[in-house]
Protein backbone atom coordinates (compact mmCIF):
# COMPACT_ATOMS: atom_id res chain seq x y z
CA UNK A 1 0.00 0.00 0.00
CA UNK A 2 2.92 2.34 0.61
CA UNK A 3 3.66 2.56 -3.12
CA UNK A 4 0.00 3.18 -3.97
CA UNK A 5 -0.04 5.90 -1.32
CA UNK A 6 2.87 7.52 -3.16
CA UNK A 7 1.00 7.25 -6.47
CA UNK A 8 -2.04 8.89 -4.87
CA UNK A 9 0.09 11.69 -3.39
CA UNK A 10 1.32 12.63 -6.87
CA UNK A 11 -2.28 13.24 -7.93
CA UNK A 12 -1.65 11.98 -11.45
CA UNK A 13 -3.04 9.07 -13.49
CA UNK A 14 -0.80 6.00 -13.38
CA UNK A 15 -0.62 2.47 -14.75
CA UNK A 16 -1.77 0.32 -11.83
CA UNK A 17 -0.78 -2.84 -13.71
CA UNK A 18 2.89 -2.14 -12.95
CA UNK A 19 2.15 -2.08 -9.23
CA UNK A 20 0.47 -5.48 -9.38
CA UNK A 21 3.46 -6.97 -11.21
CA UNK A 22 5.70 -5.77 -8.39
CA UNK A 23 3.30 -7.09 -5.74
CA UNK A 24 2.90 -10.56 -7.24
CA UNK A 25 6.64 -11.06 -7.71
CA UNK A 26 7.20 -9.95 -4.12
CA UNK A 27 4.63 -12.44 -2.84
CA UNK A 28 5.91 -15.34 -4.93
CA UNK A 29 9.49 -14.51 -3.93
CA UNK A 30 8.56 -14.89 -0.28
CA UNK A 31 6.42 -17.98 -0.78
CA UNK A 32 8.63 -19.87 -3.24
CA UNK A 33 12.17 -18.65 -2.60
CA UNK A 34 12.32 -17.59 1.04
CA UNK A 35 12.76 -13.89 0.25
CA UNK A 36 12.68 -12.18 3.64
CA UNK A 37 12.31 -8.47 2.85
CA UNK A 38 10.11 -6.55 0.44
CA UNK A 39 11.71 -5.80 -2.93
CA UNK A 40 8.81 -3.95 -4.54
CA UNK A 41 10.15 -1.71 -7.34
CA UNK A 42 13.63 -3.02 -6.54
CA UNK A 43 13.39 -6.60 -7.78
CA UNK A 44 15.39 -7.58 -10.90
CA UNK A 45 13.29 -10.74 -11.27
CA UNK A 46 10.30 -8.66 -12.41
CA UNK A 47 11.99 -7.65 -15.66
CA UNK A 48 13.47 -11.13 -16.08
CA UNK A 49 10.01 -12.70 -15.75
CA UNK A 50 8.55 -10.24 -18.26
CA UNK A 51 11.30 -11.13 -20.75
CA UNK A 52 10.57 -14.82 -20.21
CA UNK A 53 6.92 -14.36 -21.15
CA UNK A 54 7.93 -12.29 -24.17
CA UNK A 55 10.33 -15.05 -25.25
CA UNK A 56 7.49 -17.59 -25.03
CA UNK A 57 5.52 -15.64 -27.63
CA UNK A 58 8.56 -15.76 -29.94
CA UNK A 59 9.32 -19.43 -29.32
CA UNK A 60 9.28 -21.30 -32.64
CA UNK A 61 9.86 -24.63 -30.89
CA UNK A 62 6.44 -24.41 -29.22
CA UNK A 63 4.74 -23.65 -32.54
CA UNK A 64 6.39 -26.64 -34.21
CA UNK A 65 5.62 -28.96 -31.27
CA UNK A 66 1.93 -28.00 -31.42
CA UNK A 67 1.78 -28.47 -35.20
CA UNK A 68 3.69 -31.77 -35.28
CA UNK A 69 3.03 -33.59 -31.97
CA UNK A 70 4.89 -36.73 -33.06
CA UNK A 71 8.23 -34.85 -32.98
CA UNK A 72 7.50 -32.76 -29.87
CA UNK A 73 9.62 -34.92 -27.47
CA UNK A 74 12.73 -34.28 -29.59
CA UNK A 75 11.90 -30.60 -30.04
CA UNK A 76 11.63 -30.14 -26.28
CA UNK A 77 15.05 -31.73 -25.78
CA UNK A 78 16.59 -29.47 -28.43
CA UNK A 79 14.84 -26.46 -26.90
CA UNK A 80 16.21 -27.14 -23.41
CA UNK A 81 19.70 -28.04 -24.65
CA UNK A 82 20.08 -24.82 -26.67
CA UNK A 83 18.40 -22.46 -24.19
CA UNK A 84 21.72 -21.23 -22.79
CA UNK A 85 23.15 -20.40 -26.22
CA UNK A 86 20.00 -18.61 -27.41
CA UNK A 87 20.22 -16.17 -24.51
CA UNK A 88 16.91 -17.28 -23.00
CA UNK A 89 16.20 -15.25 -19.83
CA UNK A 90 14.74 -18.40 -18.28
CA UNK A 91 18.23 -19.93 -18.22
CA UNK A 92 19.55 -17.24 -15.86
CA UNK A 93 16.61 -17.66 -13.49
CA UNK A 94 17.04 -21.44 -13.52
CA UNK A 95 20.77 -21.08 -12.77
CA UNK A 96 20.02 -18.96 -9.67
CA UNK A 97 17.34 -21.40 -8.57
CA UNK A 98 19.62 -24.42 -8.85
CA UNK A 99 22.22 -22.55 -6.82
CA UNK A 100 19.69 -21.89 -4.06
CA UNK A 101 18.54 -25.53 -4.00
CA UNK A 102 22.11 -26.87 -3.70
CA UNK A 103 22.81 -24.29 -0.99
CA UNK A 104 19.82 -25.52 1.04
CA UNK A 105 20.86 -29.16 0.56
CA UNK A 106 24.37 -28.35 1.81
CA UNK A 107 22.96 -26.54 4.87
CA UNK A 108 20.87 -29.60 5.69
CA UNK A 109 23.84 -31.94 5.29
CA UNK A 110 25.90 -29.74 7.65
CA UNK A 111 23.07 -29.49 10.19
CA UNK A 112 22.66 -25.75 9.67
CA UNK A 113 19.05 -25.89 8.45
CA UNK A 114 16.65 -24.26 10.92
CA UNK A 115 13.09 -24.13 9.59
CA UNK A 116 11.08 -24.64 6.41
CA UNK A 117 10.08 -21.27 5.02
CA UNK A 118 9.24 -21.78 1.33
CA UNK A 119 8.51 -24.24 -1.47
CA UNK A 120 12.15 -25.31 -1.81
CA UNK A 121 12.22 -26.43 1.82
CA UNK A 122 8.82 -28.10 1.55
CA UNK A 123 9.90 -30.08 -1.50
CA UNK A 124 13.13 -31.12 0.24
CA UNK A 125 11.17 -32.04 3.39
CA UNK A 126 8.80 -34.21 1.37
CA UNK A 127 11.39 -36.63 0.01
CA UNK A 128 10.37 -40.30 0.08
CA UNK A 129 11.34 -43.51 -1.69
CA UNK A 130 7.74 -44.62 -2.24
CA UNK A 131 6.38 -45.18 -5.74
CA UNK A 132 2.85 -44.08 -6.62
CA UNK A 133 1.08 -46.62 -8.84
CA UNK A 134 -2.33 -46.00 -10.36
CA UNK A 135 -4.16 -47.40 -13.43
CA UNK A 136 -4.44 -43.94 -14.96
CA UNK A 137 -0.64 -43.73 -15.06
CA UNK A 138 -0.33 -47.26 -16.49
CA UNK A 139 -2.15 -45.98 -19.56
CA UNK A 140 0.65 -43.54 -20.23
CA UNK A 141 3.37 -45.92 -18.99
CA UNK A 142 4.27 -43.65 -16.09
CA UNK A 143 5.56 -44.48 -12.62
CA UNK A 144 5.42 -41.61 -10.17
CA UNK A 145 8.15 -41.51 -7.54
CA UNK A 146 7.55 -39.36 -4.47
CA UNK A 147 11.28 -38.71 -4.15
CA UNK A 148 11.78 -35.45 -6.06
CA UNK A 149 15.02 -34.90 -7.92
CA UNK A 150 16.81 -31.55 -7.93
CA UNK A 151 15.55 -30.97 -11.48
CA UNK A 152 11.95 -31.65 -10.43
CA UNK A 153 12.22 -29.28 -7.46
CA UNK A 154 13.68 -26.56 -9.69
CA UNK A 155 10.99 -26.89 -12.34
CA UNK A 156 8.19 -27.00 -9.75
CA UNK A 157 9.50 -23.73 -8.29
CA UNK A 158 9.76 -22.18 -11.77
CA UNK A 159 6.13 -23.13 -12.44
CA UNK A 160 5.04 -21.42 -9.23
CA UNK A 161 7.14 -18.33 -9.94
CA UNK A 162 5.94 -17.84 -13.51
CA UNK A 163 2.34 -18.92 -12.95
CA UNK A 164 2.06 -16.80 -9.82
CA UNK A 165 3.64 -13.68 -11.29
CA UNK A 166 1.95 -12.67 -14.53
CA UNK A 167 -1.52 -14.17 -14.29
CA UNK A 168 -2.43 -12.70 -10.89
CA UNK A 169 -1.02 -9.29 -11.81
CA UNK A 170 -3.00 -9.30 -15.05
CA UNK A 171 -6.30 -10.34 -13.50
CA UNK A 172 -5.90 -7.79 -10.68
CA UNK A 173 -5.32 -4.99 -13.20
CA UNK A 174 -8.32 -6.15 -15.27
CA UNK A 175 -10.52 -6.08 -12.18
CA UNK A 176 -9.38 -2.53 -11.39
CA UNK A 177 -10.23 -1.50 -14.95
CA UNK A 178 -13.78 -2.82 -14.74
CA UNK A 179 -14.34 -1.35 -11.27
CA UNK A 180 -13.19 2.06 -12.51
CA UNK A 181 -15.55 1.74 -15.47
CA UNK A 182 -18.46 0.66 -13.25
CA UNK A 183 -18.52 2.95 -10.19
CA UNK A 184 -21.88 1.63 -8.91
CA UNK A 185 -20.47 -1.90 -8.77
CA UNK A 186 -17.33 -0.62 -7.04
CA UNK A 187 -19.42 1.23 -4.46
CA UNK A 188 -21.45 -1.90 -3.74
CA UNK A 189 -18.22 -3.88 -3.30
CA UNK A 190 -16.81 -1.25 -0.93
CA UNK A 191 -19.99 -1.40 1.13
CA UNK A 192 -19.64 -5.18 1.45
CA UNK A 193 -16.01 -4.79 2.53
CA UNK A 194 -16.97 -2.10 5.07
CA UNK A 195 -19.72 -4.31 6.52
CA UNK A 196 -17.67 -7.50 6.83
CA UNK A 197 -14.07 -6.34 7.30
CA UNK A 198 -14.57 -2.85 8.70
CA UNK A 199 -11.40 -1.42 10.23
CA UNK A 200 -9.96 -4.85 11.03
CA UNK A 201 -7.01 -6.33 9.20
CA UNK A 202 -8.27 -8.56 6.40
CA UNK A 203 -7.97 -12.32 6.97
CA UNK A 204 -8.52 -15.48 4.96
CA UNK A 205 -11.89 -15.90 6.70
CA UNK A 206 -12.98 -12.50 5.42
CA UNK A 207 -12.24 -13.51 1.83
CA UNK A 208 -14.58 -16.48 2.27
CA UNK A 209 -17.41 -14.25 3.49
CA UNK A 210 -17.13 -11.59 0.78
CA UNK A 211 -19.47 -13.14 -1.78
CA UNK A 212 -19.76 -10.07 -4.02
CA UNK A 213 -15.96 -9.73 -4.08
CA UNK A 214 -15.81 -13.33 -5.27
CA UNK A 215 -18.36 -12.54 -7.98
CA UNK A 216 -16.39 -9.47 -9.13
CA UNK A 217 -13.16 -11.49 -9.15
CA UNK A 218 -14.66 -14.25 -11.28
CA UNK A 219 -16.52 -11.85 -13.57
CA UNK A 220 -13.24 -10.12 -14.44
CA UNK A 221 -11.76 -13.49 -15.39
CA UNK A 222 -14.87 -14.41 -17.35
CA UNK A 223 -14.48 -11.38 -19.61
CA UNK A 224 -10.69 -11.59 -19.76
CA UNK A 225 -9.42 -15.14 -19.07
CA UNK A 226 -5.77 -14.25 -18.64
CA UNK A 227 -4.40 -17.81 -18.78
CA UNK A 228 -6.23 -19.56 -21.60
CA UNK A 229 -3.22 -21.85 -22.04
CA UNK A 230 -4.25 -23.46 -18.72
CA UNK A 231 -7.09 -25.22 -20.54
CA UNK A 232 -4.68 -26.95 -22.94
CA UNK A 233 -4.74 -30.74 -22.69
CA UNK A 234 -2.78 -33.40 -24.55
CA UNK A 235 -4.78 -36.11 -26.26
CA UNK A 236 -3.72 -39.46 -24.71
CA UNK A 237 -5.32 -41.67 -27.38
CA UNK A 238 -6.28 -40.93 -30.98
CA UNK A 239 -10.00 -40.22 -31.15
CA UNK A 240 -12.72 -38.60 -33.26
CA UNK A 241 -14.75 -35.62 -32.02
CA UNK A 242 -17.73 -35.16 -34.33
CA UNK A 243 -16.13 -35.13 -37.76
CA UNK A 244 -12.71 -34.13 -36.46
CA UNK A 245 -9.94 -36.71 -36.03
CA UNK A 246 -7.61 -35.87 -33.12
CA UNK A 247 -4.26 -37.64 -33.20
CA UNK A 248 -2.62 -38.95 -30.05
CA UNK A 249 -0.22 -36.33 -28.67
CA UNK A 250 -2.15 -33.38 -30.14
CA UNK A 251 -2.54 -30.40 -27.81
CA UNK A 252 -6.15 -29.23 -27.56
CA UNK A 253 -7.03 -25.81 -26.13
CA UNK A 254 -10.52 -24.59 -25.21
CA UNK A 255 -11.60 -21.28 -26.76
CA UNK A 256 -12.27 -19.67 -23.39
CA UNK A 257 -13.08 -16.23 -24.82
CA UNK A 258 -15.99 -17.59 -26.88
CA UNK A 259 -17.13 -19.92 -24.10
CA UNK A 260 -17.14 -17.16 -21.48
CA UNK A 261 -19.22 -14.83 -23.68
CA UNK A 262 -21.69 -17.43 -24.92
CA UNK A 263 -25.13 -15.83 -24.60
CA UNK A 264 -26.82 -19.21 -24.21
CA UNK A 265 -24.82 -19.72 -21.03
CA UNK A 266 -24.41 -16.20 -19.67
CA UNK A 267 -27.39 -14.24 -21.01
CA UNK A 268 -27.78 -11.38 -23.46
CA UNK A 269 -25.44 -9.14 -21.45
CA UNK A 270 -22.58 -11.66 -21.72
CA UNK A 271 -20.23 -8.96 -23.07
CA UNK A 272 -20.86 -6.66 -20.11
CA UNK A 273 -19.31 -6.60 -16.64
CA UNK A 274 -22.19 -7.94 -14.55
CA UNK A 275 -20.93 -9.76 -11.44
CA UNK A 276 -24.47 -10.83 -10.56
CA UNK A 277 -24.58 -12.98 -13.69
CA UNK A 278 -21.81 -15.03 -12.15
CA UNK A 279 -23.67 -15.31 -8.86
CA UNK A 280 -26.80 -16.48 -10.66
CA UNK A 281 -24.79 -19.09 -12.57
CA UNK A 282 -23.14 -20.28 -9.36
CA UNK A 283 -26.44 -20.46 -7.47
CA UNK A 284 -28.13 -22.41 -10.27
CA UNK A 285 -26.23 -25.55 -9.33
CA UNK A 286 -23.60 -25.14 -12.04
CA UNK A 287 -25.48 -27.21 -14.63
CA UNK A 288 -22.73 -26.24 -17.05
CA UNK A 289 -19.87 -26.47 -14.57
CA UNK A 290 -17.25 -26.01 -17.30
CA UNK A 291 -18.84 -22.85 -18.69
CA UNK A 292 -16.16 -21.01 -16.68
CA UNK A 293 -12.63 -22.26 -17.37
CA UNK A 294 -10.38 -19.42 -16.21
CA UNK A 295 -8.42 -21.90 -14.09
CA UNK A 296 -8.88 -24.91 -16.35
CA UNK A 297 -10.90 -27.86 -15.10
CA UNK A 298 -10.73 -31.43 -13.89
CA UNK A 299 -7.72 -32.97 -12.11
CA UNK A 300 -5.39 -30.53 -13.87
CA UNK A 301 -7.07 -27.40 -12.56
CA UNK A 302 -4.53 -24.62 -11.93
CA UNK A 303 -2.41 -25.68 -8.95
CA UNK A 304 -2.02 -22.05 -7.84
CA UNK A 305 -5.72 -21.16 -7.99
CA UNK A 306 -6.23 -20.81 -4.23
CA UNK A 307 -3.11 -18.69 -3.80
CA UNK A 308 -4.12 -16.44 -6.71
CA UNK A 309 -7.62 -15.97 -5.31
CA UNK A 310 -6.34 -15.16 -1.84
CA UNK A 311 -3.61 -12.82 -3.08
CA UNK A 312 -5.84 -10.79 -5.39
CA UNK A 313 -8.76 -10.59 -2.97
CA UNK A 314 -6.55 -9.46 -0.08
CA UNK A 315 -5.02 -6.79 -2.30
CA UNK A 316 -8.42 -5.54 -3.47
CA UNK A 317 -9.73 -5.42 0.10
CA UNK A 318 -6.84 -3.24 1.25
CA UNK A 319 -7.09 -0.93 -1.77
CA UNK A 320 -10.86 -0.47 -1.64
CA UNK A 321 -10.92 0.08 2.13
CA UNK A 322 -8.80 3.17 1.61
CA UNK A 323 -9.33 4.32 -1.98
CA UNK A 324 -11.82 4.49 -4.81
CA UNK A 325 -10.39 3.55 -8.20
CA UNK A 326 -11.41 6.32 -10.59
CA UNK A 327 -11.70 6.48 -14.35
CA UNK A 328 -9.94 9.51 -15.83
CA UNK A 329 -9.49 11.00 -19.34
CA UNK A 330 -6.34 8.89 -19.74
CA UNK A 331 -8.15 5.64 -18.92
CA UNK A 332 -8.30 3.30 -21.89
CA UNK A 333 -11.65 3.48 -23.68
CA UNK A 334 -11.43 -0.23 -24.35
CA UNK A 335 -9.06 -2.62 -22.66
CA UNK A 336 -6.26 -3.58 -25.08
CA UNK A 337 -4.95 -7.11 -24.61
CA UNK A 338 -1.50 -8.40 -25.53
CA UNK A 339 0.41 -11.65 -25.14
CA UNK A 340 0.11 -15.30 -26.11
CA UNK A 341 1.12 -17.54 -23.22
CA UNK A 342 -0.76 -15.26 -20.87
CA UNK A 343 -3.17 -12.49 -21.81
CA UNK A 344 -2.38 -9.09 -20.30
CA UNK A 345 -3.83 -5.59 -20.52
CA UNK A 346 -1.36 -3.33 -22.30
CA UNK A 347 -1.94 -0.82 -19.52
CA UNK A 348 -4.65 0.16 -17.02
CA UNK A 349 -4.49 3.89 -16.38
CA UNK A 350 -6.49 5.11 -13.37
CA UNK A 351 -6.45 7.63 -10.54
CA UNK A 352 -7.01 7.00 -6.86
CA UNK A 353 -9.41 8.99 -4.70
CA UNK A 354 -9.17 8.72 -0.94
CA UNK A 355 -12.41 7.63 0.68
CA UNK A 356 -14.20 9.71 3.30
CA UNK A 357 -15.70 7.29 5.79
Amino acid sequence: MEHLDQAYAKGKPFNIHLHFHELTMDVIGRVALGQKESKIFNNPNVEIAKKIFYSFSEDRFSYLAAMFPFISPWLRKIHLATMKFRGQPLFGLMKDLYGEIYKRMKERAEGKHTESVDFIDLFLDGKSDEIYDDPIFDKRKLRIAKNLTVDEIAYQCIIFILAGFDTTANSSAVMCYYLAKNPSIQKRLQEEIDDIVGEDDATYSHTQELRFLDACFNESLRLVPVATFATTRQCCESTTLGNLFVEKGTEVCVDAFSLHRNRDLWGEDADEYVPDSFRIWFSAGQEHHLAFTAFGGGPRTCIGMRLAQLEEKMAMIEILKKYTIKECPETEKKIELIGMTTIAPKSVTVKLEKRNK
